[in-house]
């Protein structure tokens, strides 16, 4: 079963942070040799509101096999019960387009080299456009129910 149709990873880099260290776990955590898969790797400068520069760093996932290796493996570095958290948040985590959203906290990312969600701004953004018919945001809710009790139970053996 299809579940995702594409996804999209990126963090913002702000003055003072380590740009290249965000660059490499951003890379790290698309799980795919980005050379290999022939992902780009995108870096635009924006403006801050106080007019310095901020580096929104992006990577876009759209190939089926490769969208399901990452999914396969993302889940995997969840622990129970954030897969839990998930489906237990998937209303507030899927839009009425049947977007679904996770942060992962950067903090714990970068310093401890744990996958950890958070609703906090200073994350990497994880979005999946869910493989929904009809795009209806509960038909999204539980593609993602299925999505990670499936993987929870394949953990789990």
């Amino acid at each position: 079963m299809k579940y995702v149709h594409s996804i999209a990873i990126s963090a913002f880099s702000k003055v003072g942070e380590d740009i290249e260290r965000i660059r490499s776990t951003l890379k790290d955590l698309a799980l795919l040799d980005l050379e290999k898969e022939k992902l780009s790797f995108k870096d635009t400068i924006a403006k801050s509101h106080d007019d310095k520069d901020v580096h929104i760093l992006e990577i876009m996932i759209t190939k089926e096999g490769q969208v399901n290796r990452f999914l396969k493996a993302f889940i995997a570095k969840l622990s129970d019960d954030q897969r839990q958290l998930v489906i237990d948040q998937r209303g507030s985590r899927v839009d009425e387009d049947c977007r679904f959203f996770i942060r992962l906290d950067k903090r714990k990312l970068l310093e401890e080299n744990r996958w950890w969600i958070t609703d906090s701004g200073n994350c990497f953004h994880i979005k999946m456009a869910l493989a929904a018919y009809p795009v209806r945001k509960e038909v999204g809710e539980g593609i993602v129910e299925e999505l990670f009790r499936v993987a929870s139970a394949q953990a789990k053996l």
